[in-house]
């Protein structure tokens, strides 16, 4: 019995990193693949970065929800039907004979995926005692972050040897043969909490307002009444935004514990955070499409150059978490930003010239700052918040990361329609990169007086 009860424990982590990775790997796999779904379906360049940004947007906002309706409807009932989501999505993607089609079917990709992305976690802590738990999760976390890694190559080698509608379709059997396990063997026991309250109006306003402010800011560089539909959509945008905060600094049990945010070490994390993700998705996205647009490049061979950014991304999250432990959050996390703020500036330099191999070491390099704005920000502040506070901090990071990515795309989608020069995409994330170093100089501190506990 107990080696079954082990084995069970070790398929259901098996199963689990499958579709965990699935999420991640879609971050980078569509960079090599965008300038192919251009030619073959015809939408304008801002037009196919909505590929990304729908499913970005939907992440962001459906992973806020995947822990609470986890715990009101249970694991069985949020994977069947997020999986029926997220399966239709890619397959609708899949299948897709009009860019907005595929538009839609990453929209669907990024709800179901958003859903059950901070689900999956909870399933591997629920399978694993905790004195394995960390190991478990850490697993998890590292079979993530090597598809993470793999994403531009699988997206080159899929699109130039077969079709890029591949990316979309090889998700169904990976994430059936993952669900149907994870049916199987996990442990549903739940309760449905009696005076629990679900936050749809703060949902509401961060979706609208999230949504607005990407439009307003990709469709701006269009001309004509597209242009002033953009700018009211960013007025519209901030002001939704602003009311999403003040809403929920006054609820009483909000969507994402804003009032987190008052304290330096909270937002100096979160900064770095957003900035990791906005920098990985700029550099996974328009990396790719420089090396095929500007050099040439076929999608495989630019999957591969896009590769060396997040090559050495397992090692050095791992390199990252041991330093934090010898020696604090602060130092690893100013010399992450620092070293974005370098790379990203070689990186628009070379590109600038057209200089292959320093835009690959510039890119290699960057692999290395890259994965410090991760684990050091968020032991940043685990370490000084009280530990019934944990799971609002992982949430607020959550969110924290994706919009990150999102507004990553959005602004560099932007800037590149605005001027046409790669190198200022690559600029403006070395830009943000110095901002938040900056903010991270003033807030970023290990020791303070009191653990935050309200």
């Amino acid at each position: 019995m107990n080696r079954y009860a082990g084995a069970q424990k070790w398929l259901i982590l098996f199963a689990t990193s499958a579709i965990f990775s699935l999420f991640l790997l879609d971050e980078t796999v569509f960079g090599p693949a965008l300038p192919h779904m251009q030619a073959a379906l015809g939408p304008s360049p801002i037009a196919i970065h909505w590929v990304i940004n729908s499913y970005l947007l939907a992440f962001a906002c459906f992973a806020t929800l995947g822990g609470i309706l986890r715990e009101f409807y249970g694991l069985k009932a949020v994977l069947c039907v997020s999986g029926a989501v997220f399966l239709t999505g890619s397959l609708l993607g899949g299948l897709a004979q009009d860019a907005w089609l595929v538009v839609l079917a990453r929209g669907f990709q990024g709800i179901g995926g958003g859903i059950l992305f901070p689900v999956s976690m909870l399933v591997v802590a629920s399978a694993f005692p905790k004195d394995r738990r960390g190991m478990a999760l850490g697993t998890l976390a590292s079979a993530g972050t090597t598809f993470l890694a793999l994403g531009p190559i699988l997206g080159g080698a899929l699109t130039e040897y077969a079709s890029w509608r591949w990316i979309f379709l090889l998700n169904v059997p990976v994430f059936l043969f993952g669900a149907t396990v994870i049916l199987v063997l996990a442990n549903d026991k739940h309760e449905f909490p009696a005076q629990k309250h679900t936050d749809y109006m703060g949902f509401v306003l961060l979706l609208s307002g999230l949504s607005l402010l990407v439009f307003g800011l990709m469709e701006a560089p269009e001309q004509g009444l597209v242009r002033y539909l953009a700018i009211a959509a960013v007025i519209v945008g901030v002001t939704i935004t602003a009311l999403f905060f003040r809403h929920e600094a006054r609820v009483r049990e909000p969507l994402i514990n804003v009032g987190l945010l008052s304290k330096p070490s909270m937002l100096a994390g979160c900064a770095t955070v957003f900035t990791g993700q906005f920098c990985k998705l700029t550099v996974a996205i328009f990396a790719a499409f420089y090396f095929h647009k500007v050099l040439h490049f076929s999608a495989f061979y630019s999957g591969l150059a896009t590769s060396v950014s997040v090559l050495l991304v397992p090692f050095s999250t791992a390199i990252g978490g041991r330093v934090t432990d010898i020696y604090g959050s602060r130092a690893p996390i100013l010399a992450g930003l620092a070293g974005m703020a370098v790379t990203m500036t070689g990186v628009a330099v070379s590109t600038h010239f057209g200089l292959l191999y320093t835009t690959l070491v510039a890119l290699f390099t960057f692999g290395i700052f890259m994965p410090l704005c991760y684990v050091p920000a968020l032991q940043l502040v685990l370490t000084q918040t009280a530990p019934n506070l944990h799971g609002e901090v992982m949430g607020v990071q959550t969110a924290a990361k994706v919009i990150g990515g999102t507004f990553g795309v959005t602004v560099a989608s932007f800037l590149l329609a605005l001027t046409g020069q790669f190198a200022v995409v690559f600029l403006g994330a070395a830009a943000l990169s110095l901002v938040v170093l900056g903010i991270a100089l003033l807030l970023a501190h290990d020791a303070e007086l009191a653990v935050f506990k309200s």
